[in-house]
């Protein structure tokens, strides 16, 4: 017997104009069955009916054509498009909850779609339902396993924010797990294993020592869009330092991401990807044509990867060539086998057998194709022990950010004249450009790291410009 004839949930709007919640209102009332979804294009209304009848009577729940009943389902705002299979678990509970299956205390969104065995599928719309919820004071969704899955296996701070607003979240695989779940308030609970990273335009601190040259000279890189070629072991210093610099950058706050994720039509981990997270691209000879110059626009930290440098088309390497929007950090070993260098020679079992022809060809291909492209060239790294903590990998993302948004002027005096007007004799002008360019761009990092430093150019920058360009094998 059925006691409660009417019942209300909610799930989110997909639309990339609008951003909202859907009333998911159901009715069922006793006579010859008849199973009707209103507001929803007729076709995609077919297709949900037959896919949630047949999800609830494969995991043995009900069988809406045993019992003769007039299910109907009204789908609010009507004017919206609704071309996403995400409503199908939110109609299903509806008829549940309207058979007195499952009950519901309070306001709940739903979102996910179903299989025709009653397997709830992930709809990648997680965040959105988030920021409705937090908008709406809704304090319980219901999705997916591999929804909350895949925003929890995000290093960020989603958690507090989840916390902070009191949300709670019911999973499932299929619907008989979920409903176990709903019918026990059993909740699901966050690994929150992951380390807070702190917002790097909230913590700053200029007086950041950045002694390491080779480490000075990935900053600089990073903050003038400059290219460096860096010879280098897979698990050395300099690859553990870039990992950690890339895993404390922040983009944007939770909220924003939130508010951001509410607009887009991306799925969740295209959004937290892009903009929780920056784009590093892999460039390498499997690198489609047509996908290279998104890749190298959308790198939001503003550098992008080249593992393999050598196997590179020259088709592909002519079009990073003309892309001047990020920087490029090249690995590369110092040899064909990659054990040519000082630290690996300590080790027996990873001794460089290469002939020395065979790796004086192998430079003499990689110097073919570094030279003229590459500003800096890191080279024959000796692995050493660098101690840097999280608010150091925060702090230099905050010297790159102050680099690219705060106009420092660099002056000169009359002894900067003098030494400009020594070197003129040595370089060509174009050449002499270039140094004083890049002498200045040093002048102005060091500013930004140490503001006891006054922003005048002097003989040490530019020896230092002078001496980094020099990129000799």
């Amino acid at each position: 017997m059925i006691t409660k004839q009417y019942y209300k949930i909610y799930s989110i709007q997909t639309d990339l104009n609008q951003s909202g919640l859907i009333e998911i209102e159901t009715i069922i009332l006793r006579g010859l069955y008849r199973f009707s979804i209103l507001g929803i294009n007729q076709k995609h209304s077919s297709d949900i009916k037959d896919r949630i009848y047949s999800a609830l009577r494969s995991q043995r729940l009900i069988n809406l054509k045993s019992d003769n009943k007039k299910i109907t389902v009204n789908l609010l705002p009507t004017d919206i498009d609704k071309k996403t299979n995400i409503y199908d678990l939110g109609i299903a509970l509806s008829c549940l909850c309207c058979m007195d299956q499952i009950e519901f205390c309070d306001d709940v969104i739903v979102i996910g779609e179903l299989s025709i065995l009653g397997n709830i599928i992930h709809t990648g719309y997680l965040l959105k339902s988030i920021y409705q919820s937090i908008k709406n004071n809704i304090k319980t969704i219901i999705c997916s396993h591999a929804d909350i899955k895949n925003i929890d296996n995000y290093q960020n701070n989603l958690y507090s924010l989840i916390k902070e607003n009191n949300i709670n979240f019911i999973v499932g695989d299929n619907l008989n797990d979920l409903i176990q779940n709903i019918k026990d308030s059993r909740y699901y609970e966050f690994s929150n294993t992951h380390e807070t990273i702190i917002d790097i335009q909230k913590s700053v601190n200029y007086n950041t020592n950045i002694s390491d040259k080779n480490i000075f000279k990935i900053v600089l890189s990073l903050c003038t869009k400059r290219n460096i070629f860096i010879e280098i072991k897979k698990d050395s210093y300099i690859r553990r330092f870039l990992n950690n610099l890339i895993y404390y950058n922040r983009r944007i706050g939770d909220n924003e991401l939130l508010t951001i994720s509410n607009i887009l039509i991306k799925n969740d981990k295209e959004v937290l990807h892009k903009y929780m997270y920056p784009i590093i691209s892999i460039l390498d000879n499997q690198t489609q044509k047509h996908d290279l110059n998104t890749m190298l626009s959308e790198s939001l930290f503003g550098f992008n990867l080249i593992e393999n440098f050598t196997t590179l088309s020259e088709e592909n390497w002519y079009m990073i060539k003309k892309n001047s929007v990020s920087s490029i950090l090249c690995f590369y070993n110092s040899c064909p086998c990659g054990n040519n260098n000082f630290f690996f020679n300590k080790n027996s079992d990873e001794r460089c057998f290469c002939l020395q022809r065979n790796i004086l060809k192998y430079r003499q291909r990689l110097y073919k194709a570094e030279n003229g492209f590459f500003d800096f060239h890191i080279k024959n790294i000796e692995d050493i022990n660098l101690s840097y903590g999280p608010t150091d990998y925060i702090n230099i993302n905050n010297i790159i950010y102050l680099f690219r948004n705060v106009d420092v002027d660099i002056l000169y005096d009359s002894k900067t004249d003098s030494v400009i007007d020594s070197y003129t004799c040595m370089y060509e002008r174009i050449d002499l450009d270039e140094i004083i360019n890049l002498a200045k761009d040093i002048k102005r990092l060091n500013y930004i790291i140490n503001k006891k430093e006054g922003a005048v150019l002097s003989k040490k920058e530019i020896d230092l410009a002078i001496e980094l360009i020099k990129k000799d094998f």
